[in-house]
């Protein structure tokens, strides 16, 4: 099959090249493989490469001999400019080096873990985005001195501070073991055979875990119509779309590992919160009747009395405590460390979740399942959850997951329906890219469709710059088409884009198209973006308001305290709406807040009884508001410790407190302590939407184009500046 081969000369010839026989002109497909999984697996390797062959792809096999990362890098990079046979995309087999990413926090969407406090394993960010995204600049820092397949890089403060990755990436890694490449080769002999079918993408199941998107209800209904109206074609007599809640049985778990074994569910989509090992599903079981409250009392009693003995609490103290705080008598802790009591608790919290010894004999069938969960995706690990169903007996294919902590409100369905019009999981994946988002298993996979007349991969590659092959793209009656027509005319510049994106949310019936439209509107942070935001407030969404909300957040404009309070006053909102608009009552000023509140309350609530509940109203939103205006005055007084004003400026980077930025910019420029300076400067780079934006730049490029500041202090202004000065949205 291997037609012929090349040797690239790097690193004492540290990568081999193969590739079947070119074709002229055909988006080339790398697989980058380390010599020892190559010799192992050469014939499930060469049938692999000769699939995606088929599949109208250029493969082309890089043997890694060294596991110079930067080598890799290099060469993928120069692929990419080939004129034949420019790279599509690239899978890492085996043991390839894994990019540990530090100073590169903000391209995440929750991970903020101190860099200083915690060890350099905890703290980075295990991302192939230093594979795939060509205009991200790192410095190599060093390799890891326990674990030397972990390389650590720093994001550079001149780099491109916007994640665009030119090309996709997957991981095939199967866990350390005896057995690994036996693992390794039954994989690949799975994804040949499955990729040889025809599998139109015509059965999904979403599933919300307990405590996700605050368990709110209108969330998971608006979610329904939102994915049919990515998947239209799931709207037939056959359930194509099914739901499954936690609340549904005590213990959920069972039920959804049913499901994932149907051998015709194609696509899962899995909310919950999540570890390197463990899915977690459900919460304690909620009872029925006195005797059942009691008990589930007990059981939470003893599992805090058995925490604090870990801890090395004085028990006495701890049980006293509860006693009196909740009133429950001493007997209710009886049984916390008789071992027939603690095995009947284990098995009862066990029940909760689906972790990786319950994988041992499983199933899972569902080709494409997407990990909507913090650390599922792991992959720099021995051993990670998304990795046992991809290696399990069964047909699952691809995972989408997240190799560090991930937000609970963020967009996980973005294009989502692109994949059941035959678009490749990995052309997806790049398209809704964060550092800590990741292929598990084969990027090139796709579902089979006749559903339209061109192929979305060949758009992406031979039209990516065609304006108005793209423009014709926005009457397609697919919702997410259109919305991805959108993403690329804002990414060829089209002219008068915000307009269009604030008409199309005007009139679009589309809640997804209204979503891109805004998502889009952040990267121009403009009046056209404040009139959608103003309007999103009231979508018929329930994610583009919940989105409206937070961005309002990261705006802080005066103009926009008027919805905010509205929103705030309103009778029925979803509890997660609730939860963002108090979060943004925090950033804005109390006075102006309440002031709002009383010019709107009369004329715009229809409660009954509205002027006894008035007061109680204006208190709750009042004990919301300004939260975060002491930090200014905090972080100056000589009172306060270097360790308190670490964790106030820490805080800014969650809570953007605009009405402080001269405060903090003063702060940045007169602290006198250049850690703490790096620590604000790094807090205000945080502040993207913020009408304070302009003040924040000045303040740096005055902090860089000064000889009095430390190098390092410079340093993280420039990297701020490069920061606000880029596109941005989440």
């Amino acid at each position: 099959m291997l037609l012929y081969s090349r040797l690239f000369i790097t690193f004492c010839m540290a990568i081999t090249i193969f590739s079947c026989n070119p074709k002229p002109k055909v988006t080339g497909f790398a697989i980058v493989i380390d010599k020892e999984s190559y010799t192992q697996a050469k014939k499930e390797v060469d049938a692999y490469a000769a699939s995606i062959a088929d599949d109208g792809l250029e493969p082309i096999i890089l043997i890694d001999s060294l596991g110079e990362s930067t080598a890799i890098r290099e060469q993928l990079n120069k692929l990419y400019k080939d004129d034949n046979h420019p790279l599509e995309g690239a899978v890492f087999i085996g043991d390839i080096p894994v990019p540990m990413v530090r100073d590169a926090q903000h391209f995440t969407r929750a991970f903020k873990m101190d860099q200083d406090r915690f060890s350099w394993e905890r703290s980075s960010v295990p991302s192939d985005r230093y594979y795939d995204d060509f205009d991200l600049e790192f410095k190599f820092l060093k390799k890891d001195s326990l674990y030397p397949n972990l390389h650590y890089y720093t994001l550079k403060a001149e780099s491109s501070q916007y994640l665009h990755p030119e090309i996709y990436t997957g991981r095939i890694k199967p866990f350390e073991s005896d057995h690994k490449y036996k693992d390794l080769k039954k994989y690949l002999k799975k994804v040949v055979r499955l990729k040889k079918k025809n599998n139109p993408l015509d059965e999904t199941l979403f599933f919300a875990g307990h405590g996700y998107n605050s368990e709110s209800m209108l969330a998971r209904m608006d979610e329904k119509i939102a994915l049919y109206e990515q998947l239209p074609w799931l709207k037939t007599q056959q359930n194509g779309l099914e739901y499954i809640d936690f609340s549904f049985d005590d213990h959920i778990r069972q039920r959804l590992m049913s499901e994932l074994q149907r051998n015709d569910l194609d696509m899962a989509l899995l909310h919950h919160h999540g570890g390197e090992d463990a899915q977690y599903l459900s919460g304690l079981p909620e009872t029925k009747g006195i005797a059942q409250q009691v008990e589930g009392v007990k059981l939470f009693l003893r599992s805090k009395l058995r925490a604090a003995k870990r801890r090395g609490k004085d028990l006495n103290a701890v049980k006293k405590g509860y006693s009196d705080r909740h009133g429950v008598p001493l007997s209710w802790f009886e049984g916390s460390f008789d071992e027939k009591q603690i095995a009947q608790d284990s098995i009862n919290y066990a029940k909760m979740d689906i972790t990786l010894a319950d994988m041992e004999g499983y199933i899972p069938n569902t080709r494409f399942i997407m990990f909507d969960s913090c650390f599922n995706g792991a992959f720099q690990l021995s051993e990670y959850l998304s990795g046992a169903y991809i290696f399990g007996d069964g047909n699952t294919v691809v995972i989408h997951a997240n190799s560090v902590s991930a937000l609970q409100d963020k967009w996980p369905d973005e294009f989502v329906g692109l994949l059941g019009l035959g678009m490749r999981v990995g052309n997806w994946a790049k398209h809704v890219a964060y550092l800590e988002t990741h292929i598990i298993g084969d990027p090139t996979f796709r579902f089979s469709s006749d559903k339209v007349s061109f192929d979305l991969n060949t758009a992406l590659s031979e039209h990516e710059k065609n304006t108005a092959f793209w423009e014709e793209k926005l009457n397609s009656p697919y919702a997410d088409i259109q919305a991805l027509a959108l993403r690329k005319l804002f990414e060829n510049a089209y002219p008068g884009l915000p307009q269009l994106l604030l008409d199309t949310f005007k009139k679009s019936p589309y809640g997804v198209v209204r979503m891109e439209c805004l998502k889009l509107l952040t990267t121009f942070n403009d009046d056209y973006f404040k009139e959608a935001l103003v309007l999103a407030v009231d979508d018929s969404y329930e994610f583009v308001r919940r989105q409206a909300l937070y961005l309002i957040s990261k705006c802080g404009d005066d103009k926009l305290a008027v919805p905010l309070v509205s929103a705030a006053m309103a009778n029925n909102s979803s509890i997660r709406e609730e939860f963002n608009i108090k979060q943004s009552l925090e950033l804005f000023p109390k006075d102006e807040v309440m002031g709002v509140f009383d010019s709107l309350y009369t004329h715009t609530t229809y409660y009954v009884h509205s002027q006894e509940l008035k007061p109680i109203i204006r208190n709750e939103i009042e004990k919301n508001t300004g939260r975060w205006s002491k930090t200014a005055t905090e972080i100056f007084d000589s009172n306060t410790s270097k360790k308190e004003v670490k964790f106030a400026i820490r805080g800014l980077r969650n809570y953007n407190y605009h009405p402080g930025v001269p405060e903090f910019c003063r702060f940045a420029k007169e602290a006198g302590d250049p850690e703490q300076q790096v620590y604000m400067l790094e807090a205000l780079g945080w502040f993207n939407l913020s009408f304070q934006k302009q003040k924040i730049l000045d303040c740096c490029k005055e902090i860089m184009d000064s000889t009095d500041y430390p190098e390092e202090v410079r340093e993280e202004a420039l990297r701020t500046i490069n920061r606000l000065s880029a596109f941005w949205y989440r």
